[in-house]
């Protein structure tokens, strides 16, 4: 018997099925004052290249407190192994047709009507980084890089969005969530590490035939941790600990705590206009940046990281409200300041990187020396080290006119 995984919450419609072979068995609920519809659909999504098989639990309201749903869909999957699925069945059939069936999901361009309250922006991002998250969900449990990559651009998008709007995010659960997703962004970070170096460390030392063997060490060791990594990975991705982090997050963006906040600043917060409130941020932002990058190369490496965090930031948050700002003038002036956003960003990336590679390097060459691994391992970590080392000076310069750059261009939304 096919057993039910998936969960899909829809608050308003029910989804279309493009190309499908289904038995569905439906029943209402009743739940506070609200009505729900839950169906069991089995069968089979199909096209020319290939089929997926389905199993899932949709619930759609009907009528009624749109929390009471999430708290139904709570219930259930802590009752049973349930996980949110937030592509529609057409969706996945698409996917069949392109070829992109557990293939990677990058982040799509975000759309927020002129006339957006601050809470409407909010939802809008939230969903979106939500979709690219959970849209990953099965290129990680592949093992494909780019999966881990893309979800953790998810998780930092989504966790740049709480940044962003923490005025309005004040309460205790906008809390919790925060911590739940960095639990599952440092679950996923070791593995995507382990690539990044494999990339730029031991793919580079392979080159250089007078450390055949001494990097073919290296390498045999840097994919033994990786392959801990990636279980460390999947292991979280197949918890109930992720499941309800979904649901949570899911709940929390559309009806949470947040939403509810009774007293007249917060009211007036989430009542504030999107545009308004974007020219605001942005600008706040970029003026900490161009103020604290002045000094970058007398920055400890931990102060390089916090400035680099602020510039990811900045770029998401430029990201989300590119829309609100469409005038043609406001577009050129947006894609020469993303660029050199980027630039900085891509610096302040490579020197953080050393670090991180400094620091496995280290590792790796300790666990030799006390024998867990082969005797080439201390002298191939060291040769590694000086070279990131040796990358360090020319990068801080380079990241210092990228930050130059960056200072002068003007920004899109005045």
């Amino acid at each position: 018997m096919q057993a039910c995984r998936g969960l899909s919450i829809d608050r308003a419609r029910q989804y279309k099925m493009r190309s499908s072979c289904f038995a569905q068995i439906g029943v209402h609920l009743r739940s506070g004052d609200a009505s729900i519809e839950a169906a069991l659909d089995r069968g089979t999504v199909e096209a020319e290249c290939g089929s997926a098989e389905i199993c899932e639990l949709e619930l759609e309201l009907k009528d009624g407190d749109p929390a009471e749903l999430f708290q139904v869909a709570q219930r259930l999957a802590k009752a049973t192994p349930l996980a949110l699925e937030l592509r529609s069945k057409s969706e996945r059939g698409y996917a069949l047709v392109g070829g992109a069936n557990a293939e990677a999901v990058k982040a799509k361009e975000i759309h927020i009507p002129a006339n957006a309250t601050s809470a409407d922006a909010f939802k809008i991002v939230g969903w979106a980084c939500l979709r690219q998250i959970a849209g990953n969900h099965d290129a990680v449990l592949r093992g494909d890089p780019d999966g881990i990559h893309e979800m953790r651009v998810g998780l930092r998008r989504l966790r740049a969005a709480l940044s962003i709007f923490s005025e309005m995010l004040q309460d205790h659960e906008s809390r919790y969530v925060h911590g739940e997703l960095k639990w599952l962004t440092g679950e996923l970070g070791p593995a995507r590490e382990i690539d990044v170096f494999i990339k730029r460390v031991v793919q580079r030392l392979q080159a250089h035939r007078a450390h055949k063997d001494a990097a073919r060490a290296l390498c045999e060791d840097v994919l033994r941790r990786g392959g801990d990594a990636y279980r460390r990975a999947m292991d979280a991705l197949t918890s109930a600990r992720y499941r309800g982090l979904m649901l949570l997050v899911a709940g929390w963006i559309e009806t949470g705590d947040w939403l509810t906040a009774e007293d007249e600043l917060a009211s007036a917060r989430r009542q504030r206009s999107a545009r308004a409130f974007a020219t605001k941020e942005l600008s706040q932002r970029r003026a900490r940046i161009v103020k604290r990058g002045r000094k970058l190369l007398e920055l400890e490496p931990h102060k390089r990281h916090k400035l680099r965090i602020s510039a990811k930031k900045l770029r998401y948050g430029a990201e989300f409200f590119a829309c609100l700002f469409p005038r043609a003038k406001a577009a050129k002036l947006r894609k020469s300041f993303l660029q050199a956003l980027k630039e900085l960003q891509d610096c302040l990336g490579a020197l953080n990187d050393i670090v991180a590679h400094e620091e496995l390097t280290a590792k790796i060459a300790e666990d030799a020396a006390a024998g867990k691994s082969r005797g080439q391992l201390p002298f191939i970590a060291g040769v590694a080290s000086g070279q990131e080392e040796s990358r360090t000076d020319s990068l801080l310069h380079k990241a210092l006119d990228q930050h130059r750059g960056f200072a002068r261009a003007k920004p899109f939304w005045r």
